[in-house]
């Protein structure tokens, strides 16, 4: 847990709202953030270095998010996707009155953009098969995380 640790404080030192972990206490936030446990966290290795780290806490848990309209966009994205739904798996469209379910990046920590990418193919591809509507993370507007996650986007 302790290289988990330094590899997080490594990604996110400098920025505000950031505050180091050890070992402990990084243990000790899991233990105590409702809905989120060890099984909620993965981790790349290779010949038994960190190379990144990440958490989905399932957030629908902690609070329901009920849609009350879609845009007229996200109507015609739905109806696309719905079509698309006939000869591929997508993600289950939203209708006003749909609870949805969703998952917080949490816990992030990776030595180069590329790990991250990893396991964000990862952690979308576990979250289309749970049925989870929403992935977000909440991050410094400036970290490079933006550039990372739009990666998964070409990624085949």
């Amino acid at each position: 847990m302790a290289v988990v640790a330094e590899q997080m404080n490594e990604t996110w030192k400098g920025y505000d709202f950031y505050e180091l972990y050890t070992a402990e206490s990084l243990i000790r936030f899991i233990d105590r953030t409702p809905a989120f446990t060890f099984n909620d966290f993965i981790v790349l290795e290779n010949h038994n270095e960190i190379l990144a780290c990440l958490g989905n806490w399932d957030w629908s848990q902690i609070t329901k998010l009920t849609v009350k309209t879609l845009s007229f966009r996200l109507n015609m994205i739905t109806l696309i996707m719905d079509a698309v739904g006939l000869f591929r798996p997508m993600p289950r469209t939203v209708k006003p009155g749909t609870i949805l379910k969703q998952w917080c990046l949490t816990l992030i920590g990776y030595k180069a953009p590329e790990h991250l990418v990893t396991l964000l193919r990862r952690m979308n591809n576990l979250a289309m098969k749970r049925g989870i509507d929403q992935i977000f993370c909440v991050c410094e507007q400036d970290h490079e995380i933006f550039t990372a996650s739009t990666h998964i986007m070409h990624l085949k």
